[in-house]
């Protein structure tokens, strides 16, 4: 447990000192064919969940890449920054700058909006940050893990602020110690939008059905896996135009050349480990019972004359008098 806090504790730090940093669509997450992938959408009124920690594998975790977390950590969200509405497909794409410090032709495309005035224009294109969490409704829990995806600046800001609020941190999403998250959700109306605000974010005890078992986190979506990362020529491809099917066959090609290079360096890792026991089974079987040096100092002591071994270790002392 004192790891999984560890990497909790990182990232309770992280989500708050960044908090005022400014359903999902397609190109941000996808889940391919997987089965059984249930969404959560939170309601006007009073909600109640339970954050389940996730495991992360691969080195695409934004925290992974800024070193901040290692693969094996657990995690309770993914945050990213997106750019909303991109191209003809209006698509959801991560933003290279912000979670990988890399050129990223869209924060260019938005900058040169906002250098010319087109302030709407800018607005649509600049990255915005959002979060995805696993989660159990903790008033109806037999509905399971659900993904809920949710604006940072209207869910996760508020949630981390409020449990600094009191000093000490409350460690909400601790598999053990965590807490039922209760809030309500606001109806507001803005610009022709109508969407739900979050507030009045309260911390429950857990009961019976609302606890995490390591099985919980096994079964949630390690979202690392299934984030889409573009490069720079496929970000310009999208916003200009090209059709976006490409470039993610682009990406789904390396994914599969980089599977197809973890798949080669587990089977030599294998292989290893299985030389290293079949050595490992050797030397044991080759080992003098009673403390001496197996085929040279057989019949040397008292000891030969009951050991079980004695047939073996007279043959490897011949074998070494022969190979001299």
């Amino acid at each position: 447990m004192k790891s999984r806090n560890s990497s909790l504790n990182k990232r309770y730090d992280h989500s708050y000192n960044t908090k005022d940093r400014g359903g999902m669509r397609k190109g941000f997450i996808d889940f391919g064919k997987e089965e059984n992938v249930k969404y959560y959408k939170a309601k006007e009124g009073t909600n109640r969940i339970v954050i389940v920690p996730y495991k992360i594998k691969t080195k695409s975790h934004p925290m992974v890449v800024a070193g901040k977390m290692e693969i094996g950590d657990i995690d309770y969200l993914m945050d990213v920054h997106i750019h909303r509405n991109v191209g003809a497909a209006n698509s959801e794409v991560i933003c290279l700058k912000m979670d990988y410090n890399k050129k990223c032709p869209l924060c260019m495309q938005a900058m040169e909006y906002k250098d010319k005035g087109m302030t709407k224009e800018y607005g649509a294109l600049k990255a915005t940050r959002r979060v995805v969490y696993n989660v159990i409704d903790a008033d109806d829990p037999k509905k399971g893990i659900q993904v809920f995806s949710v604006s940072h600046f209207l869910f996760e800001e508020p949630l981390i602020s409020e449990s600094r609020a009191y000093g000490e941190h409350i460690d909400f999403a601790d598999p053990e110690d965590g807490k039922i998250i209760k809030f309500r959700g606001v109806k507001v109306k803005k610009d022709g939008r109508e969407y739900l605000e979050f507030e009045s974010f309260r911390f429950e005890d857990r009961d019976r059905d609302t606890k995490v078992t390591d099985e919980m986190i096994d079964e949630a979506h390690s979202f690392d896996e299934y984030i889409t990362i573009h490069t720079a020529d496929e970000l310009e491809r999208i916003l200009y135009g090209e059709d976006e099917t490409e470039a993610k066959e682009e990406n789904n090609d390396r994914a599969e050349r980089r599977n197809e290079r973890k798949d080669e360096d587990e089977r030599t890792d294998k292989e290893e480990k299985k030389e290293d026991r079949k050595k490992e089974s050797s030397k044991k079987e080759n080992d003098c019972p009673h403390g001496h040096e197996f085929g040279t100092d057989c019949d040397k002591t008292d000891d030969c004359k009951k050991c079980v071994k004695w047939e073996d270790c007279d043959e490897a002392a011949y074998s070494k008098k022969k190979g001299k």
